[in-house]
């Protein structure tokens, strides 16, 4: 018996849908094909009372189920034992499987919602609809969202986000590289990533100046369809969105401000 493989066995099996105990139970059942509540516990130290209880929830959680074993010297009917038999870990893997294609259909149906959510919103400009957003993934969304748009503003770092958020430059240009976009306008730090980066962009329409490389931004800040987009670009990179006409011109003014103190092209 590899005390190693049983250890990354149980590992495993509480990653998924099964408690401590459980994957004990479990685990010993598989290992000797069928047995008794009473030699369950005999192997895993835990009280029969409770193997029955434990062994209960693994037959709903379809991991255990349950066959008659018959006495091989009495034919009376209470001297059968109840055993449990495992099942065989190939249907765990169909389950898994299963399960993730059910999930990525599910995150499908959300993200092409996600539009539809927005519509619903009660909302009102006399008060700023202020959200945070702390996880990396949620990034993705934003970069669609701001590709879409008929018109929007940036200013960030390309060798900030490279370091944070992408892995390298082909990877950022999947993204920010916007060939749909109809107008917009960038200001980008100057750096050689950032020099290399604009020199594969391809859209006319993207008008871009260069912030002389000493500005330390350590952010992005987007502007699209009224709305302010600011990407903190720290270890852990996050968004604070702020949907209000004030705000959005304010940032506006300051954006086309910079922008004109640019001489560069």
């Amino acid at each position: 018996m590899n005390n190693k493989n049983i250890q990354d066995i149980q590992k495993f099996l509480t990653t998924i849908w099964l408690k401590h105990k459980e994957s004990q139970v479990y685990i010993i059942t598989y290992q000797y094909w069928q047995l008794s509540a009473w030699a369950i516990a005999k192997h895993t130290g835990i009280a029969r009372s409770s193997v029955y209880d434990i062994a209960s929830t693994l037959i709903k959680k379809w991991f255990l189920k349950t066959t008659i074993k018959r006495s091989s010297h009495q034919k009376n009917e209470k001297s059968n034992t109840k055993n449990f038999v495992a099942i065989d870990p190939h249907d765990i893997y169909t389950k898994l499987h299963e399960k993730k294609n059910i999930l990525e259909n599910q995150a499908e149906t959300c993200f092409s919602l996600l539009p539809s959510f927005e519509k619903i919103r009660s909302f009102t400009w006399d008060i700023p609809n202020i959200q945070y957003h702390e996880w990396k993934e949620s990034l993705t969304y934003f970069f669609k969202k701001i590709a879409e748009a008929d018109y929007s503003y940036s200013i960030f770092s390309v060798d900030d986000l490279i370091k944070h958020i992408f892995f390298d430059l082909d990877e950022l240009y999947s993204h920010l590289s916007h060939i749909h976009v109809s107008w917009a306008k960038r200001i980008v730090i100057d750096t050689p990533l950032s020099r290399k980066y604009v020199s594969m962009q391809k859209n006319k329409n993207i008008q871009r100046k260069f912030l002389p490389q000493w500005y330390d931004l350590q952010a992005e800040i987007t502007l699209y369809n009224d709305t302010l987009l600011q990407i903190s670009l720290w270890e852990q990179p996050s968004i604070l969105q702020i949907q209000h006409k004030t705000f959005y011109t304010a940032q506006k003014t300051i954006f086309d401000y910079m922008r004109q103190t640019i001489t560069n092209s």
